[in-house]
C-alpha cells in the first residue's frame, strides 16, 4: 500500500526522555514561575479556592485566570486535561477561573506522522497495509489522540483515532508530581476548606478517567454499551467499530454528514428536529438513571447523517454515577420545577453531603432563595438551564463547605451540553416538554431500581433473619430487666472542630500557668537574693532569676502574639 508522504506541518512531539520526574518537574516549576503562579501558594494556595478568604480586584483576577489557561496549554494534555475536569468545579474554584478554563484549547498540533504509523503498524495485525489509504493530515487533533481519514482494503472509508505515542508515560509522570504537591497543599488549607474540597479524591477521579481516556479498548467497550442503549431509538447511532480495537488504536466508521451548527437549514423538517431532539433527551436521561454519563455529549460530537440520523462520535469522556445520586438530581430537578422547594431542600442535604461546618439552616434558606427562581420557568430557557441551575446549587453548598460529589458536575456539565443541543436542533420547542414525555419511563426505571430481587435480594434476607431472631433478643432484655443487670453504653464524641477548639484552650492554659510559674518563681528568686548579696548564692540566685524572668516574658509575649494572630483569622 502506497501512503501519502506527510505534508509539512507543525507538531507536538512528546520525547520519552523528557518524561523522567525530574525533568519534568523543572519544566513545570519553571512554566509556573514564567506565568507568575507561584505566588499563587503563598497564602497556602487560598487564591484559587472558593471561599479562601483572598479577595482580588478584577483586574488581579482577569491576568490570574489568563495566566493558569496558558500555562495548562503550554505544559501539554496532562494538564490541559485537568484543566477542561476543573472547569467544571465551580464547586471549589471560582469563576472568573472556572471561565477562563473553559477556553483551554483542546486542539494542539498533531503527534508526527512517522510516529502515528509506526503504532499502526506495531498494534494492527497487518499494520499500515489494513489500509487502501490513510491521509496523513488528520481530521481532528486533541490533547490525547489523533484522528485521521482512511479507507480500508475493502473499499469502506473508515475514521482512524490515534493516541499519541508517550502521551500515558506523559500522564503518569505529570500525576505522580501532581499528587505530591496537592498533599502539601491540602495541609496548609484551613480546616473548613479541608473538610469540603477532597483534592486527592479529586484528583484520583481525574486520574482514572483521563488514563481511561488513553484506551481505545474502553471507549469500543463504551460505544458498544450505549449502542445496545440506543437500539430502541430510530434515529440515534453509534459509530460500527471496524476491526478489533488495540491500547493505543480504535479504527470506526466515518460518518457522512454535518455538524449539529452546519447541516443545511433544509435538510431536515420541523418534525425532523422534534424527533431527533425527542430521541435524544430520553436516551440521555435513560442513561443517566442507569448510572452513566457522557461529559461531552455536545454539537462538536454530534453529527448529522444523511440518512437523517444523529451520530455521537466521541465516547472518550463517559463516566458512571451512583444511581441513587442521579435519582435524587431528578427528584431535586422536579421538585424545584413544580415549586415544591420545601421538598427540594431536603432532598438537596442529600446529594450535598453536608460537613461539621455546614450551618444546615443557613443553607437550606440560601437554597430556597436560590430555587424559588426557577419554580415554573420555561426549560430551554437560558435562565432555566438544568444544568445552570445544579451548577448553581453546587456553588450554594460549597459556601456552605458541602462536600460535593465529584461525579456531579459532570454530570451537570453533560446535561447543559444536551440542552444546548436541543437549542441548535428545535429552538422554537421547550426542551421540558421533551423531557416530561419521558415521565412513564422513569417510573418504569425507578420501579425496576427499587423492586428488583437483585438489589433488594440482601435487604429481605436481612429483615427475615431480623424477625427471626428478635423473640429470643426480646427474651434476654427482658431477663437483664428483671435481674437489674441491663447497661446501656454510650459513647460521646466531639467534633474536630470542638476538639480542636478544646485542644487550644488546654494548650493556652498550661502555657499561661507556665508563663504564671516562671514570673513567681523569678520574683521569689528576687527576694530571697536579698540575705545573699556578694555571694556565690547571690550569683546563682540571680541568674536562675534572670532566667525564669526572661523565659515568662518572652512565653508571655508569644502567648499574646498568637491570641492576636488567631483573632485577626
Amino acid at each position: 500500500m502506497a501512503v501519502a508522504l506527510p505534508i509539512q506541518q507543525e507538531v507536538y512531539h512528546i520525547d520519552a526522555r523528557d518524561l523522567t520526574p525530574a525533568k519534568r518537574r523543572n519544566l513545570i516549576v519553571r512554566t509556573f514561575t514564567k506565568y507568575g503562579l507561584t505566588l499563587v501558594f503563598r497564602d497556602g494556595g487560598l487564591a484559587i479556592f472558593r471561599n479562601g478568604g483572598v479577595n482580588l480586584s478584577e483586574d488581579q483576577q482577569a491576568r490570574l485566570g489568563t495566566n493558569i489557561r496558558r500555562c495548562f496549554e503550554e505544559l501539554g494534555p496532562t494538564f490541559i486535561k485537568l484543566g477542561q475536569v476543573l472547569a467544571t468545579r465551580s464547586d471549589f474554584l471560582p469563576e472568573f477561573i472556572c471561565d477562563e478554563l473553559t477556553l483551554l484549547l483542546d486542539a494542539i498540533p498533531p503527534a508526527p506522522f512517522g510516529e502515528v504509523a509506526a503504532v499502526l503498524e506495531a498494534e494492527l495485525p497487518d499494520g499500515m497495509r489494513t489500509f487502501r489509504r490513510l491521509d496523513p493530515q488528520p481530521l481532528g487533533s486533541a490533547s490525547l489522540a489523533c484522528v485521521y481519514k482512511a479507507e480500508l482494503r475493502d473499499g469502506r472509508p473508515c475514521a482512524v483515532k490515534v493516541v499519541r505515542p508517550n502521551v500515558e508515560k506523559l500522564f503518569q509522570t505529570d500525576i505522580a508530581l501532581i499528587k505530591g504537591w496537592v498533599r502539601r497543599l491540602s495541609k496548609l488549607l484551613p480546616p473548613p476548606l479541608a473538610a469540603a474540597f477532597d483534592l486527592n479524591g479529586l484528583l484520583d477521579d481525574y486520574y482514572s478517567s483521563s488514563l481511561a481516556e488513553t484506551d481505545m479498548r474502553q471507549e469500543a467497550q463504551h460505544m458498544e454499551d450505549h449502542r445496545a442503549y440506543m437500539a430502541e431509538y430510530d434515529h440515534l447511532r453509534v459509530p460500527e467499530v471496524y476491526l478489533k480495537p488495540t491500547k493505543n488504536v480504535l479504527v470506526q466508521e466515518l460518518v457522512d454528514g454535518w455538524s449539529i451548527k452546519e447541516f443545511p437549514v433544509d435538510f431536515l423538517t420541523l418534525e425532523d428536529r422534534a424527533m431527533l431532539m425527542n430521541e435524544a433527551a430520553h436516551y440521555y436521561i435513560k442513561t443517566i438513571m442507569e448510572g452513566y454519563y457522557h461529559a461531552d455529549f455536545h454539537a462538536s460530537n454530534l453529527l448529522v447523517g444523511r440518512a437523517k440520523q444523529l451520530y455521537a462520535i466521541d465516547w472518550g469522556m463517559v463516566g458512571h454515577v451512583d444511581t441513587n445520586l442521579t435519582e435524587n438530581i431528578l427528584k431535586l430537578v422536579s421538585y424545584v420545577f413544580t415549586n415544591r422547594i420545601s421538598e427540594a431542600a431536603e432532598v438537596a442535604l442529600q446529594v450535598m453531603r453536608p460537613t461539621e461546618y455546614t450551618d444546615m439552616q443557613d443553607f437550606k434558606q440560601q437554597f430556597v432563595t436560590h430555587a424559588e427562581k426557577y419554580a415554573w420557568n420555561v426549560q430551554g430557557d437560558t435562565k432555566a438551564n438544568w444544568g445552570t441551575m445544579v451548577m448553581e446549587f453546587i456553588q450554594v453548598a460549597a459556601a456552605h463547605y458541602c462536600k460535593v460529589p465529584s461525579g456531579l458536575a459532570l454530570w451537570a456539565k453533560g446535561w447543559s451540553a444536551t440542552e444546548a443541543v436541543a437549542r441548535w436542533l428545535l429552538p422554537e420547542y421547550s426542551y421540558a416538554r421533551s423531557v416530561e414525555t419521558f415521565d412513564t419511563n422513569l417510573l418504569e426505571i425507578f420501579l425496576q431500581h427499587h423492586l428488583s430481587f437483585r438489589t433488594n435480594g440482601f435487604a429481605i434476607f436481612d429483615v427475615v433473619k431480623m424477625l427471626t431472631a428478635l423473640p429470643q433478643r426480646v427474651d434476654v432484655i427482658t431477663e437483664q430487666l428483671a435481674d437489674g443487670t441491663l447497661t446501656l453504653q454510650t459513647e460521646h464524641r466531639l467534633t474536630q472542630a470542638t476538639a480542636r477548639t478544646v485542644n487550644t484552650a488546654i494548650n493556652r492554659v498550661v502555657l499561661a500557668a507556665i508563663v504564671c510559674a516562671l514570673l513567681i518563681t523569678s520574683g521569689l528568686f528576687a527576694i530571697a537574693m536579698k540575705g545573699t548579696a556578694h555571694t556565690v548564692a547571690w550569683i546563682w540566685i540571680g541568674s536562675a532569676a534572670t532566667v525564669c524572668a526572661v523565659a515568662g516574658a518572652v512565653l508571655g509575649i508569644w502567648t499574646l502574639w498568637r491570641l492576636r494572630r488567631s483573632s485577626k483569622t
